[in-house]
């Protein structure tokens, strides 16, 4: 049995990462990178995949910027991000963290993620194997008003090379 290892967090976050081993999985059909969720449009960008190594094994470096726009006038402050990362062949993990990330009223929020992902027991890169990593992202908050919201979001890493940086 393939085993992968993952390690994940919020790059504004300092670096918060969890490690995690699991037995194979399966991931869903791939969703959308952009979206309107009630007042709140929101929009992955700038993903990179680049090349590394952890523990002298092939590995890749995600990263990306989550873009979130508010379009009522109601500002939203942010209080825990949580981010589950699976693909096909692969366990879900999550990790979870608490904070402050303010949307200001009709502003926009960008949140930096980070993913690097290895499978030491192959000889090659874990997307190989196993597709582009999905993340179900959750954020948690309070509106200007004082109401609580929730935010749900799944998004794809682009499939091929057109997000392949070399080093």
């Amino acid at each position: 049995m393939t085993h992968l290892t993952t390690l994940m967090g919020i790059g504004i976050l300092g670096g918060a990462f969890i490690v995690g081993w699991g037995p194979l999985g399966c991931a869903s059909a791939p969703v959308s990178r952009s979206d309107i969720a009630g007042s709140i449009a929101w929009h992955a960008t700038t993903f990179q995949r680049v090349p590394t190594t952890v523990q002298d094994r092939p590995a890749e470096q995600y990263t990306f910027t989550l873009r979130l726009r508010e379009h009522t006038g109601m500002g939203i402050t942010w209080t825990r991000v949580t981010q589950t990362v699976a693909a096909a062949h692969v366990q879900p993990l999550t990790v979870s963290q608490d904070g402050q990330w303010r949307l200001p009223p009709q502003g926009e929020l960008q949140l930096p993620f980070r993913l690097v992902w290895s499978c030491p027991t192959l000889s090659e890169a874990c997307s190989t194997a196993a597709g582009p990593p999905r993340w179900h992202i959750l954020l948690i908050g309070t509106t200007d008003d004082g109401h609580s919201v929730q935010l749900g979001l799944e998004v794809d890493a682009p499939t091929g090379d057109a997000v392949v940086v070399s080093r």
